[in-house]
């Protein structure tokens, strides 16, 4: 059934498996607190879309800023069911939530607020949203979520224009404000059924999942494909798993899970904080795709998670990398290796895992020669472009703006338009390695040095060290100015003698390995290096942070000096 309408395919199963559990919630991620059917889902959904269109208009921007829990999920499928244009939020807290939320009010123009009462209180006692929450309508979802039932096959969002957008998917905003990537039923379904083809998600399965519900992989990978293919899903906030990584192995083994996965410092936190007593009680020999993505994936640490957990009959074989971005509506490329062996790379890509490329007739992907827009042939490195029906309109700003970087098209021209991803990589047959940003290129004594790859050595220097856990900039845009890394030690207080040689170990296989001769190295405990809300590293941030820590350095030194 391949219907243009991601609500179609969803009434479709909860017609055809009325009963079947489409969403069920682990508080503190261990007791089922609240179900629902794929028909208990509709109804919540049409019901919160009714009594929303008695208040305001439909196809307008609605931020839902929701703990995670059952609610947020009625209220997103409500958004949809009334035509109204989702944005899914985190919770605002001091620091990056609360600093992204700021941006996007001030930048974005949207009709309403909607989360639970709660929250709302708190977010009137802040500060710095007392003005922007001024002029915006606010509505809670207790007032939303009760009504009469009514017939959602008839509401405004069944019969929508595949072409408007239903959802606002903010970017991260790592090294710049956050952008509201425009999300329609066009982009949703065929990027939904690219990703469940390639990681598999079939109607007897199960996905459990720990994700943020406003990040890109949680909400797309974790939540809505799995359900546009009839998928049930198990969920728990992320806070629950960052306590104890363990609920989420267990949540695999009592709902007999075959799907599941996040980002690599996931896995770290299970390979560091499960202990062998933990592993007896473990069941992870239905768990058949284990996928990774979000951030760069290394070998190391994915190669530590499978051996940790073997002899739960977790296999390496069932490992999937992902790789994908908010702009093509996620998912790009991805699918567990099984026994295909993928060919070594002719050009070096450090050890990150590559993806494997699917269905070449639903989008295009070429490695472009970033300044020429030639494409690059097989083995050599570029820029990755994709073409395809999951390529987003563009960035929301009252109408869907469509930046020159969802235009391009390559020299000679080839008929398509392409979206430039920024990140570079290169293609050995149907895989694809990720090698890095096009923007953290560092060039250094006259040579090009993708900053990944120095994480990637810096991160293996010690079981503790993590390459997601660290920054690697240089000090100025000068490219003759010093090359600086952080990384992050998961430890409140660091010996002198441990971090001199830690520094002395990275040092040597950095400058063995990617012949680059760091400047300056500083050992942070963890939660030291600032990140967006979706555990991304802000680089530019990092950056001035270390710039700041130098300057009271030399203020401590000429105050001492005087004195």
């Amino acid at each position: 059934m391949h219907a243009p309408n991601y609500l179609i395919r969803l009434l479709h199963h909860a017609d055809r498996r009325p009963e079947c559990s489409a969403i069920a919630f682990l508080q503190r991620g261990e007791t089922e607190i609240k179900s629902l059917s794929f028909r208990e889902l509709t109804e919540a959904g049409g019901i919160w879309a009714r009594r929303w269109l008695d208040h305001r208009p439909p196809a307008e921007p609605v931020l839902l800023v929701y703990p995670p829990g059952p609610e947020f999920f009625v209220a997103l499928f409500g958004c949809f069911f009334a035509g109204a244009i989702a944005v899914p939020l985190p919770v605002p807290r001091p620091g990056a939530a609360l600093n992204r939320l700021v941006q996007i009010l001030e930048n974005t123009r949207v009709g309403a607020l909607v989360s639970t009462s709660p929250v709302l209180e708190g977010m009137r006692k802040m500060r710095e949203l007392e003005l922007p929450l001024q002029s915006l309508p606010t509505f809670r979802h207790e007032e939303l979520a009760v009504g009469e039932q009514v017939d959602a096959a008839h509401l405004p969002g069944v019969s929508i224009d595949p072409e408007r957008p239903i959802l606002l998917q903010f970017t991260s905003g790592s090294t710049r404000t956050p952008r509201g990537v425009v999300v329609n039923n066009r982009c949703l379904v065929a990027n939904g059924e690219l990703c469940t083809e390639s990681i598999i998600c079939e109607e007897a399965g199960r996905l459990v999942s720990w994700l943020p519900h406003h990040h890109d992989l949680g909400l797309f990978g974790g939540l809505l494909y799995p359900l546009l293919r009839g998928m049930g899903t198990v969920h728990m906030s992320p806070h629950a798993f960052i306590q104890r990584p363990v609920r989420w192995l267990r949540a695999i083994t009592r709902y007999r899970a075959t799907v599941g996965g996040g980002p690599p410092f996931g896995y770290e936190l299970c390979s560091r904080l499960v202990t062998d007593e933990m592993i007896e009680d473990l069941d992870l020999s239905t768990w058949r795709h284990v996928f990774c993505g979000a951030e760069p994936v290394n070998s190391a640490p994915m190669n530590r998670f499978f051996s940790k957990f073997a002899a739960t009959g977790l296999r390496r074989e069932s490992f999937s990398p992902v790789y994908g971005l908010a702009e093509t509506t996620v998912f790009v490329a991805g699918t567990n290796h099984g026994t295909l062996k993928p060919p070594p790379p002719t050009t070096t890509t450090g050890a990150r895992e590559p993806c494997r490329l699917t269905d070449s007739s639903r989008q295009q992907i070429r490695i472009v020669d970033p300044d020429t827009c030639r494409p690059l042939p097989p083995g050599k490195c570029g820029e990755i472009w994709v073409h395809g029906p999951s390529v987003s309109p563009g960035y929301y700003a009252d109408t869907p703006i469509t930046p020159v970087e969802f235009r391009a098209r390559t020299h000679p021209d080839d008929g398509h338009t392409y979206f430039r991803t920024g990140d570079l990589g290169l293609r050995q047959g149907d895989w694809l390695y990720v090698t890095g940003r096009l923007k953290d290129m560092l060039i250094l004594n006259g040579v090009n040095v993708h900053a990944s790859d120095i994480l990637g050595v810096a991160g293996e220097c010690d079981d503790r060290l993590s390459a997601s856990a660290a920054a690697v900039f240089q000090e100025t845009d000068d490219v003759t100015s010093d090359a600086i890394l952080l990384i992050e030690l998961p430890s409140k207080r660091i010996e002198e003698d441990e971090q001199l040689r830690l520094k002395t170990l990275i040092r040597a296989r950095v400058l063995t390995e990617t012949g680059v001769a760091l400047d300056d190295i500083r050992i942070w405990p963890r939660g030291t290096l600032p990140r967006t809300t979706s555990g991304k590293v802000q680089l530019n941030l990092a950056r001035q942070q270390y710039g700041e820590q130098l300057s009271d350095a030399k203020s401590r030194m000429l105050d001492s000096s005087e004195r």
